[in-house]
């Protein structure tokens, strides 16, 4: 597990020491919430259709509960 700590850290630094256009404009559009919000859709979609096939009683509440988890992270 230090390893994999370790790896995420220096791969860290050295993505932020490169401080290249590029990566700048990237960085910025990946950090900004709008961009997730697809993907926060489709992951409630999916927790939708899980929990209905499941038939388990109280699935919205826990499908909401998970989506409002990720929005305000």
């Amino acid at each position: 597990m230090e390893f994999v700590s370790s790896f995420d850290q220096d791969l860290f630094l050295f993505l932020n020491g490169k401080h290249n256009p590029f990566f700048d404009n990237v960085m910025y559009w990946v950090s900004s919430m709008l961009l997730w919000i697809p993907l926060y859709i489709l992951i409630f979609i999916f927790l939708f259709r899980y929990f209905k096939v499941r038939n388990t009683p109280d699935w919205g509440i826990h499908v909401v509960l998970i989506f409002v988890i990720l929005i305000f992270q």
